[in-house]
């Protein structure tokens, strides 16, 4: 009886919540347009590269379409392949066993997150290259010469190196969440370590490893500076060729919808396999811990094995560039102060954009969950899966159509012409941002917002508090680490992001990655060590904070935010 009591003033606290909401039309017209505009990029990139073009398309089938699909295809599967190894076999030795080193493992795998692998390319460039020290040491000592480093498969370890992480971190994230029990019957039973991780746990792991592939595979899709520096010819480097090379902007439109189109496939195929797999919590069951403590040659062997990939996607690059600073004279004056100030300006004016339009889609899902435009919401956050030459190519499309229409709209009123008021300003390159990097901040966000009982907006719903004043008085208090970790890890991704800003920046306006990939297509690699270190220092605070909090909650938030 008292439970039938208390349910029932809940519901009807329900229901004066849904009516006293009910007149915020104006918060979810304005999540529908922000909705709207964000995926507007995508809808104008496959509009205007279905009309009819200027002929370069015929001309790409015939000559270059072939090795772009070749060179790409092979290129993703080397390094999902690679990455997947890599991240798997790390995630089991550093859950379940105990070695030397496992506990500084744990959070240090995931640096190499904090150098862009255009970044890595130029460190083992100027290495590996002919002439580079290792190259000449290899050669003089042990009269080896090691293959090409800008090549094919340099580009498959170089980027493997680089997003391994992404697997090792979400293939941990449900290992972590398993209970140990499992394991201790899998003993019980007979079973050796190699049966327990193969029988046992990767089976359980799949979901994780699926969406770590996935990410590896749109990550590699996507890249352009990397490729570009080694040579090789994928989509990416096909579109800004095609755009700048040939002046077609309908040739360039019409390969992004073609690699749009593969990406697409790509997280189809990723949620079909794991259609009927899912995480799964633990409760109050007792995580796995140290199953397997490993001793003496065993124990350095996972050590040495955890080390390399630390070593060669982190320790190593990080290195060179080091000593490149270090002896190349490197200076901070005005020019270098001024790009530090261009790229902290983006990357913060973007943070706060991105972050602000996610809590608009998330709050305006969670007062209205059965509202018929929430499928909107969801459809504004797949920008992570377009690759950002895609995007800068979908949002120029769009801004320079508005600009048309507009200044149509001003000759036919007898007013002068607006001229390009969206193109060649910060603006454009916030709208592409937030396009590519919304997924982040929703997902954070959404996450943080589901722990918060429904019961606090019934509550705020008596005494009554309007919708905006709920957000502004007790959801944002709540989920202000949430808002830190989406701020976060946009302002990473947008500081390190470079085919955008290289295509949409205003003129004269340079950030450390346009300079670092201006000096290392100069072939000045010791140039590129002190825009690209900055780089990494900014980037790599918030990944040691980022680290703390997987350490502490086993990888929730980082992989919730993915």
């Amino acid at each position: 009886m008292a439970a039938a009591g208390s349910a029932r003033p809940a519901s009807k606290t329900a229901v004066r919540f849904r009516r006293r909401t009910s007149d915020g039309s104006a918060l979810r017209i304005g999540a529908r347009l922000a909705s709207i505009a964000i995926t507007l990029p995508v809808v104008a990139l496959a509009v205007y590269a279905l009309l009819p073009s200027d002929g370069v398309w015929m001309h790409l089938v015939e000559t270059t379409l072939g090795g772009y699909l070749r060179n790409s295809a092979t290129l993703a599967i080397g390094v999902v392949s690679l990455a997947v190894v890599i991240g798997t076999s790390c995630a089991w030795l550093c859950t379940v066993c105990d070695f030397p080193g496992r506990r500084l493992f744990e959070w240090a795998l995931i640096l190499p997150l904090a150098l862009p692998p255009y970044i890595i390319a130029y460190a083992y460039t100027g290495m590996l290259d002919y002439g580079g020290w290792l190259h000449e040491t290899l050669h003089a000592g042990l009269g080896l010469r090691p293959p090409p480093i800008r090549s094919l498969g340099g580009g498959v370890i170089v980027l493997a190196l680089a997003l391994y992480p992404y697997v090792y971190l979400l293939t941990r994230t449900l290992l972590l969440q398993q209970s140990a029990s499992l394991i201790e019957a899998a003993r019980t039973l007979g079973l050796n370590p190699r049966q327990v991780f193969t029988r046992l746990l990767l089976p359980v792991a799949r979901p994780g490893i699926a969406v770590g592939a996935a990410l590896v595979a749109m990550e590699t899709l996507s890249d352009y500076a990397a490729v570009q520096h080694f040579g090789i010819q994928t989509f990416s480097t096909g579109i800004i060729r095609t755009w700048f090379g040939f002046g077609s902007l309908a040739g360039a439109a019409q390969l992004s919808l073609l690699l749009l189109v593969f990406m697409a496939a790509l997280v189809l195929i990723e949620r079909y396999q794991r259609r009927r797999c899912g995480y799964s919590e633990t409760g109050a069951h007792k995580p796995p811990g140290v199953v397997y403590p490993l001793r003496g040659a065993r124990a350095w062997g996972a050590a040495a094995f955890c080390a390399l990939p630390l070593a060669l996607g982190f320790v190593a690059p990080a290195g060179q560039l080091s000593a490149w600073a270090l002896t190349g004279g490197a200076s901070f004056d005005a020019a270098y102060l001024e790009l530090v100030g261009n790229t902290l300006l983006l990357g913060a004016g973007a943070a706060l954009a991105t972050t602000l339009v996610a809590v608009v889609l998330c709050y305006t899902r969670r007062l209205y969950p059965r509202d018929r435009g929430r499928w909107l919401y969801r459809t504004a956050t797949f920008g992570y899966a377009v690759p950002g030459v895609v995007v800068a190519v979908g949002v120029m499309i769009t801004c320079t159509s508005i600009e048309k229409i507009a200044g149509a709209g001003a000759a036919s009123a007898g007013l002068g012409s607006p001229g390009l008021f969206l193109s060649g300003t910060l603006f454009i390159l916030y709208f592409a941002y937030t396009t590519r990097f919304l997924t982040f901040g929703f997902n954070t966000l959404e996450n943080s917002l589901s722990k918060v009982s429904r019961n606090v907006d019934y509550a705020a719903a008596t005494l009554k508090a309007s919708g905006l004043a709920m957000l502004g008085r007790i959801h944002l208090p709540l989920i202000r680490s949430g808002l830190l970790t989406a701020m976060l890890l946009v302002f990473v991704e947008v500081i390190k992001e470079l085919p955008a800003t290289l295509v949409l920046r205003p003129f004269d306006f340079n950030t450390l990655a346009v300079r670092a990939a201006e000096m290392a297509a100069d072939e000045r690699l010791p140039d590129t060590a002190l825009p690209a270190l900055t780089i990494v220092a900014a980037g790599l605070l918030p990944l040691m904070i980022l680290a703390r909090q997987i350490a502490r909650t086993g990888g929730r938030d980082r992989a919730a935010a993915i």
